[in-house]
C-alpha cells in the first residue's frame, strides 16, 4: 500500500471557452474558467496530503509549460499530453509515468469534493487488480489506475458518451484484466452538478466556494427559481 504512487492528473490552460464549456452554458465562459482555475488548485491542495502518492500535472496545451509552472508552482511535477483523443493521452501518460512508479492513477480535476478514501482504495485495490476505475454517474469515470501499460484498452471508447465506462469494461474483459471499482462519484459539468458541489462540507472546497459566493448565491437563486 506505501509503494509510491503516482497521480497523473488531466490540467488544461483555464482559457474562458475552452474549459468547463457545458457549466460555461449557464453561467458564462469567464465565471466556468474561474471556477475550473479553484477546481485545479483545491484538487492538487488535497491530492498532495495523500503522502504516498506523487502529483504530475498532465498539462495541454504542450506548448505552455512555463504558464502551468509559474501557475501550480514547484510542488507537483510536470508532463506535456500528447496529440490524440483521450484514449491515446492516457495511455501515453501510463506509459511515462510507469516508468517511475509502482502504480499510476489518471484523474481529472471536474470532482473536486471527490473523498479522498476512494483514491487510497483505488491505489490499494492494484495490489489484487491490474485495472480499477472509479465510476461517474454520467457513465464515464473519474478515474483509472493500473500498475503496467495495457496496450488496447482504450481503443474504441467513444469518449465524452455515456458508454465510455461500459466500452472500457468490455475492452477489459476482452484483455483477460481484473478490474476493481471504487464508489460512484459525480463530475461537475452542469448548473445542478454546481449547486450539489455547494453542498459539500469539505473544508477546502467551502473556502473555494467562499471566494465565489456572490456569484454562486445568485446562481442558486436562479436555478431554484
Amino acid at each position: 500500500m506505501k509503494k509510491e504512487t503516482g497521480f497523473l492528473i488531466f490540467i488544461k490552460q483555464p482559457r474562458p471557452g475552452e474549459v468547463k464549456t457545458r457549466l460555461g452554458e449557464a453561467i458564462g465562459d469567464r465565471a466556468s474558467a474561474e471556477l475550473y482555475r479553484d477546481f485545479v488548485e483545491t484538487s492538487l491542495r488535497r491530492f498532495q496530503r495523500i503522502a504516498y502518492a506523487n502529483c504530475t500535472a498532465y498539462y495541454h496545451p504542450p506548448e505552455e509549460e512555463r504558464f502551468f509552472r509559474d501557475w501550480l508552482g514547484g510542488g507537483v511535477k510536470y508532463e506535456p499530453q500528447c496529440e490524440g483523443d483521450l484514449g491515446v493521452r492516457l495511455m501515453h501518460g501510463f506509459e511515462r509515468m510507469l516508468t517511475r512508479y509502482h502504480r499510476v492513477i489518471a484523474l481529472g480535476t471536474d470532482s473536486p469534493d471527490l473523498p479522498l478514501d476512494y483514491l487510497e482504495k483505488a491505489c490499494s485495490s492494484l495490489d489484487e487488480h491490474d485495472i480499477v476505475f472509479g465510476p461517474a454517474e454520467d457513465g464515464g469515470y473519474y478515474l483509472v489506475g493500473m500498475t503496467a501499460p495495457h496496450p488496447g484498452i482504450f481503443e474504441g471508447i467513444e469518449w465524452s458518451s455515456d458508454r465510455v465506462l461500459s466500452q472500457s469494461l468490455h475492452r477489459c474483459e476482452s484483455l483477460g484484466l481484473s478490474v476493481a471499482h471504487t464508489p460512484l462519484w459525480y463530475d461537475i459539468d452542469r448548473l445542478e452538478d454546481l449547486n450539489r458541489l455547494c453542498q459539500s462540507r469539505d473544508e477546502d472546497v467551502l473556502q473555494m466556494l467562499a471566494r465565489h459566493s456572490n456569484s454562486l448565491d445568485k446562481l442558486s437563486a436562479d436555478y431554484s427559481a
